[in-house]
């Protein structure tokens, strides 16, 4: 260590103690790493610290921080489950950096001003309208509002069961959810998932799969989304190497269609 800058190791300022000099820094100012109360590493200027202007690796703002939030509100309630909730449906809904934002603010969705502009009245109507801890909120429509009218408490299951990403079928005259329809049959979701995203709808998507069912073949199917001249005239395009993508562009066919067609997993009867 140069003999004309002043040794700081082992000092210590406020939560911090330093530890040894920087010597990667190449600057006229010299930096110390210091060690803050937290466990926390933090590399500071010389003058910062003897003139007192930083006391922590930044955990002592943070604190105080949290201290100064709950001060500023008159409900002293910043710490309970229900402003979190809160919290969490502004951070939905009005901030783009949110993992959640595209699918809340992205797409329209607004928290009415009752809530938005009061902690208390958002608590008041969640206690007077079945709040508890192990229950979240739930909006009614999917596609409507954080508002008293539109949202209501519930577990877990019911939450997952009004999801806008779930897939609706119909069973007995009643549309519901894949899981629900899984409750109902006693069929594995993930043997219904592949079902439906092979195409099968209907007796094909929950017949038992043990019954040896199997769907009639081409256009007999009742399920078929196209016919068997189209299903020909696909095979003779991939048997002249045009890739299925350009076919799908060419026919206006979804591709998924022409690649079952591909891999032989429809149409396999058609020459």
């Amino acid at each position: 260590m140069n003999s004309r800058v002043k040794n700081l190791t082992g000092e210590k300022y406020g939560r911090l103690t330093v530890i040894i000099l920087d010597e990667t820094k190449k600057t006229r100012k010299k930096f110390w790493i210091c060690q803050c109360e937290c466990g926390n590493l933090k590399t500071i200027r010389s003058d910062s610290l003897q003139s007192g202007g930083i006391k922590s690796c930044g955990c002592l703002k943070k604190e105080q921080d949290r201290i100064n939030l709950v001060k500023n509100h008159s409900h002293k309630e910043s710490n309970t489950r229900l402003y979190t909730e809160l919290r969490g449906i502004k951070a939905r809904c009005l901030n783009p950096n949110n993992d959640s934002y595209k699918r809340y603010g992205g797409r329209g969705i607004i928290i009415c001003e009752e809530w938005l502009d009061s902690y208390e009245s958002f608590r008041d109507w969640a206690l007077n309208n079945g709040y508890n801890d192990i229950l979240t909120i739930d909006r009614i429509n999917n596609d409507g509002n954080y508002e008293p009218n539109n949202c209501r408490w519930v577990d877990n299951k019911t939450q997952c069961n009004n999801r806008s990403t779930n897939i609706i079928v119909k069973y007995q005259n009643e549309e519901i959810t894949l899981k629900q329809l899984s409750e109902k049959t006693n069929i594995d979701y993930s043997v219904l998932n592949t079902r439906y995203h092979r195409g099968d709808r209907g007796e094909c998507l929950i017949r038992s799969v043990w019954s040896g069912f199997k769907p009639k073949n081409g256009e007999n199917n009742g399920m078929a989304q196209i016919t068997e001249k189209d299903a020909k005239v696909i095979k003779d395009m991939l048997y002249n190497n045009i890739n299925y993508l350009e076919i799908s562009r060419r026919l206006n066919i979804s591709k998924h269609i022409i690649y079952d067609i591909k891999r032989n997993r429809t149409w396999k009867h058609t020459a």
